[in-house]
Protein backbone atom coordinates (compact mmCIF):
# COMPACT_ATOMS: atom_id res chain seq x y z
CA UNK A 1 0.00 0.00 0.00
CA UNK A 2 1.49 3.34 -1.01
CA UNK A 3 0.35 6.06 1.35
CA UNK A 4 -0.97 9.43 0.36
CA UNK A 5 -0.07 12.54 2.40
CA UNK A 6 0.63 11.97 6.10
CA UNK A 7 -2.28 10.59 8.07
CA UNK A 8 -4.72 10.24 5.16
CA UNK A 9 -4.80 6.43 5.07
CA UNK A 10 -3.66 5.75 8.62
CA UNK A 11 -6.46 7.65 10.34
CA UNK A 12 -9.28 5.21 9.59
CA UNK A 13 -7.12 2.16 10.32
CA UNK A 14 -5.43 2.93 13.61
CA UNK A 15 -5.99 4.73 16.91
CA UNK A 16 -4.17 8.03 17.58
CA UNK A 17 -0.40 7.66 17.69
CA UNK A 18 2.13 8.42 20.42
CA UNK A 19 5.88 8.26 19.84
CA UNK A 20 7.56 6.24 22.59
CA UNK A 21 11.26 5.76 23.30
CA UNK A 22 11.24 3.14 26.05
CA UNK A 23 9.24 0.38 27.71
CA UNK A 24 8.59 2.67 30.66
CA UNK A 25 7.06 5.33 28.42
CA UNK A 26 5.02 2.62 26.72
CA UNK A 27 3.66 1.45 30.07
CA UNK A 28 2.85 5.02 31.09
CA UNK A 29 0.97 5.71 27.85
CA UNK A 30 -0.97 2.44 28.05
CA UNK A 31 -1.84 3.10 31.71
CA UNK A 32 -4.13 5.88 30.45
CA UNK A 33 -6.35 3.05 29.16
CA UNK A 34 -7.17 4.84 25.90
CA UNK A 35 -7.02 3.47 22.35
CA UNK A 36 -3.52 4.16 21.08
CA UNK A 37 -1.00 3.29 18.42
CA UNK A 38 2.59 3.18 19.65
CA UNK A 39 4.99 4.70 17.14
CA UNK A 40 8.77 4.41 17.20
CA UNK A 41 10.85 7.56 16.86
CA UNK A 42 11.60 8.57 13.25
CA UNK A 43 14.09 6.16 11.66
CA UNK A 44 14.41 4.06 14.83
CA UNK A 45 14.03 0.80 12.93
CA UNK A 46 17.19 1.57 10.97
CA UNK A 47 19.34 2.49 13.96
CA UNK A 48 17.69 0.65 16.88
CA UNK A 49 16.57 -2.40 14.98
CA UNK A 50 13.61 -4.71 15.20
CA UNK A 51 15.00 -6.35 18.32
CA UNK A 52 15.08 -3.02 20.17
CA UNK A 53 11.46 -2.30 19.20
CA UNK A 54 10.29 -5.83 20.06
CA UNK A 55 12.07 -5.48 23.43
CA UNK A 56 9.86 -2.47 24.14
CA UNK A 57 6.57 -3.86 22.78
CA UNK A 58 6.50 -7.61 23.46
CA UNK A 59 6.96 -7.59 27.26
CA UNK A 60 4.08 -5.12 27.52
CA UNK A 61 1.87 -7.40 25.40
CA UNK A 62 2.95 -10.45 27.42
CA UNK A 63 2.22 -8.89 30.83
CA UNK A 64 -1.00 -7.16 29.71
CA UNK A 65 -2.72 -9.57 27.29
CA UNK A 66 -6.04 -7.72 27.48
CA UNK A 67 -4.57 -4.41 26.30
CA UNK A 68 -5.38 -3.76 22.68
CA UNK A 69 -2.91 -1.52 20.87
CA UNK A 70 -1.09 -1.36 17.57
CA UNK A 71 2.55 -0.47 17.01
CA UNK A 72 4.41 1.00 14.06
CA UNK A 73 8.15 0.81 13.48
CA UNK A 74 9.61 3.70 11.46
CA UNK A 75 12.58 2.47 9.42
CA UNK A 76 13.50 5.83 7.93
CA UNK A 77 15.21 5.63 4.56
CA UNK A 78 16.14 1.95 4.83
CA UNK A 79 13.74 0.10 2.54
CA UNK A 80 15.89 -3.03 2.52
CA UNK A 81 15.86 -3.18 6.31
CA UNK A 82 12.11 -2.54 6.25
CA UNK A 83 11.62 -5.71 4.24
CA UNK A 84 13.75 -7.72 6.68
CA UNK A 85 11.76 -6.35 9.63
CA UNK A 86 8.48 -7.29 7.93
CA UNK A 87 9.75 -10.84 7.52
CA UNK A 88 10.68 -10.77 11.22
CA UNK A 89 6.98 -10.25 11.96
CA UNK A 90 6.52 -6.49 12.33
CA UNK A 91 3.06 -5.76 10.90
CA UNK A 92 2.99 -1.97 10.56
CA UNK A 93 5.98 -0.15 9.08
CA UNK A 94 6.98 3.25 7.79
CA UNK A 95 9.81 3.86 5.34
CA UNK A 96 10.72 6.39 2.72
CA UNK A 97 12.51 5.87 -0.56
CA UNK A 98 12.41 6.06 -4.32
CA UNK A 99 8.83 5.50 -5.57
CA UNK A 100 9.58 2.44 -7.72
CA UNK A 101 11.61 0.73 -5.01
CA UNK A 102 9.00 1.72 -2.41
CA UNK A 103 6.27 0.10 -4.50
CA UNK A 104 8.28 -3.13 -4.82
CA UNK A 105 9.11 -3.29 -1.11
CA UNK A 106 5.52 -2.39 -0.20
CA UNK A 107 4.28 -5.38 -2.23
CA UNK A 108 6.74 -7.70 -0.51
CA UNK A 109 5.83 -6.33 2.93
CA UNK A 110 2.17 -6.98 2.06
CA UNK A 111 3.01 -10.54 1.03
CA UNK A 112 4.62 -11.02 4.46
CA UNK A 113 1.36 -9.86 6.10
CA UNK A 114 2.39 -6.29 6.82
CA UNK A 115 1.46 -2.80 5.74
CA UNK A 116 4.02 -0.20 4.68
CA UNK A 117 3.34 3.53 4.69
CA UNK A 118 5.52 6.28 3.28
CA UNK A 119 4.66 8.80 6.00
CA UNK A 120 4.08 8.52 9.74
CA UNK A 121 0.69 9.41 11.14
CA UNK A 122 0.25 12.60 13.11
CA UNK A 123 1.57 11.74 16.56
CA UNK A 124 2.20 13.11 20.00
CA UNK A 125 5.73 12.86 21.33
CA UNK A 126 5.83 11.13 24.70
CA UNK A 127 7.70 13.43 27.03
CA UNK A 128 7.03 11.46 30.18
CA UNK A 129 10.24 11.30 32.20
CA UNK A 130 11.60 7.88 33.02
CA UNK A 131 14.93 6.82 34.53
CA UNK A 132 16.04 5.94 30.98
CA UNK A 133 15.48 9.39 29.49
CA UNK A 134 15.82 11.77 32.47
Amino acid sequence: MIASPPGKQLAPLLAPAVIVHSRQQTNQVLALNLPVTLLSPPGAGAYGGAGWWRNIIEPVRHHNPTLAFDDILDCGLSLSYTLAVARYGQKYLIARGAPLLFAEVSGQVGAAGGILWSHPPPALECSLKTPENS
